[in-house]
């Protein structure tokens, strides 16, 4: 398969979108093998008397996601450089898609429209997750979109075929699935789902 066939299909659906939608990321200080939540660093931040860092980001699916992050990420920086030595080199942690970075019962939400939540999530791709990562498709209670495009197969019987969750989706409650891929061939079936935040 092309790894590229859905990228057609994501400016298609892009391009279309109406409303709005925001992702609330928790961050997460990447400490080497092990990661730090930012409520955790805030209180060592504290002690120190410098600036606390957010503990969450929030991204809207019509921001320059790029540029926001890079001006999140050298605030964060110059915080942690409060904290000596051992938090010179020290950043933020990101993921190849929603939910990789995330540590414990800390998760990837979204605000505002749900139909909007894939546009959130793309738009990501190059800053927060990585640029090879693209969209099938997602569910949304009785709702159901397949953003890529293959003429060679059956995407419904696959999609079906590669994830049990896709073909046994419900659509109960707020929860949206994606179904997302990010290899080097583009053919990976990896479930994703975001909720509603609190």
């Amino acid at each position: 398969m092309n790894k590229w066939f859905t990228f057609l299909g994501l400016i298609l659906a892009s391009s279309t979108a109406s409303a709005d939608a925001t992702l609330r990321i928790p961050v997460i200080i990447d400490l080497g093998k092990n990661g730090i939540a930012a409520e955790a660093i805030n209180k060592k931040l504290k002690k120190a008397g410098a600036k606390l860092i957010p503990n969450y980001i929030e991204i809207s699916s019509k921001e320059d996601s790029y540029d926001k992050l890079k001006h999140i990420d050298a605030e964060i920086s110059k915080s942690l450089s409060a904290l000596g030595k051992d938090y010179k080199d020290v950043s933020r942690r990101s993921g190849n898609l929603p939910g990789d970075a995330n540590l414990g019962g800390l998760k990837t939400c979204y605000k505002g429209s749900a139909k909007d939540v894939s546009e959130a999530v793309l738009n990501l791709a190059g800053s927060e997750y990585t640029e090879q990562m693209n969209i099938w498709g997602w569910k949304y209670k009785n709702i159901t979109k397949i953003l890529a495009e293959d003429s060679d197969i059956d995407l419904k019987a696959y999609l079906n075929q590669e994830s049990k969750l896709w073909a046994n989706w419900r659509g109960q409650g707020e929860a949206v699935l994606l179904l997302i891929a990010y290899s080097d061939d583009g053919d990976d079936v990896n479930e994703v789902i975001l909720k509603r935040c609190e």
